[in-house]
């Protein structure tokens, strides 16, 4: 129970436990924080002895503590971010993407290539993040915390293109615990791996939810600029660059139109390919839209939903904060 108890309150339990008790022993001899400094130690100790007497049912605490403060947690976490953006989660909660178009996201989960896009993004922000914290600190990280910063937050980024931005910072702050633990010669820590698990949860499901509330309230060209801008990037990466933006198309002559029908398409790759970019939940197409769906070469209307945006900004935040979550 009290290694359960350490990680649903993010390691804040022996400290609260010592502060009470220092605050009711008012006749013992010291100030509030000596008593504090001796109950806090009181405290290790006790924990230092379930690990040497009883280590099974610690793990275990640890485990099931951090796992229900995931299943708890998040939604809090989740709900907090929605109470100061109450319209548009209400929308988001009972919003059904539109069956005429498949979301964009849905085609990267499922490919193998784009699992090593995310992946490298996620290294290069683990690392970057390391970098940041000993530039602040002004001290110089080991390798090996590299490393293991490297490999956090790419598992952090294949995890949150496939499951989630929550499921994306709990990986990735997991591996990050074990990893620089192994890597500069230290035990690997039940206790630090789960509580830094539980950490990048509530940061990844909380940012998750920031980015894909916020995305939503865009006004609506500013969802159309959002969307030719993930579009564009998503091009770039696939290496077809971008030749032409907002060029009309002739669409063919049908017996039933006097003229032939024009739509203008937002982006033209070097290969030809000719993308229409829509961002939110149910995207309207217009006749000459849905004509070119069928009808022009190389048409493609490419899907982005707001919890794609919040997958980006979920994942960059926690990404970049992996080696952050193991510090005590």
């Amino acid at each position: 129970m009290r290694s359960a108890a350490n990680l649903l309150t993010l390691g804040l339990a022996d400290k609260g436990e010592a502060a009470l008790e220092a605050s009711l022993s008012v006749g013992e001899a010291g100030d509030w924080g000596d008593r504090y400094k001796r109950a806090f130690e009181a405290q290790s100790a006790r924990n230092a002895d379930d690990a040497k007497y009883r280590p099974r049912a610690q793990t275990i605490g640890y485990i099931g503590g951090g796992l229900l403060g995931m299943a708890a947690g998040g939604p809090i976490v989740e709900g907090v971010a929605a109470r100061y953006l109450a319209p548009s989660a209400a929308f988001v909660r009972q919003a059904k993407t539109t069956q005429r178009l498949a979301p964009l996201g849905r085609g990267l989960k499922n490919s193998i290539s784009w699992s090593g896009v995310a992946g490298a993004g996620g290294a290069a922000l683990g690392v970057s993040g390391r970098a940041a914290l000993d530039f602040a600190e002004r001290k110089a990280s080991s390798p090996g915390s590299y490393a293991a910063a490297a490999l956090a937050g790419a598992a952090d980024g294949v995890a949150t293109m496939r499951l989630g931005p929550g499921a994306g910072g709990a990986i990735g702050g997991g591996v990050y615990a074990a990893t620089n633990a192994s890597l500069n010669d230290r035990d690997v820590s039940v206790r630090d791996v789960a509580l830094s698990a539980l950490q990048g949860n509530l940061l990844g499901r909380g940012a998750g939810a920031v980015g894909t509330l916020l995305s939503h309230r865009l006004p609506s060209v500013a969802k159309g600029h959002f969307g030719e801008f993930l579009s564009r990037r998503r091009s770039k990466i696939e290496g077809d660059d971008i030749v032409v933006e907002q060029r009309y198309f002739e669409l063919p002559e049908r017996p039933f139109y006097p003229r032939k029908h024009k739509t203008r398409v937002d982006l033209v790759t070097a290969k030809g390919k000719k993308i229409e970019a829509k961002f939110g939940f149910e995207p309207t197409l217009s006749s000459a839209q849905l004509r070119a769906v069928d009808e022009l070469p190389n048409y493609v209307v490419e899907h982005w939903l707001p919890r794609d945006a919040g997958k980006l900004f979920g994942g960059a935040v926690s990404g970049s904060n992996v080696s952050q979550m193991d510090r005590r």
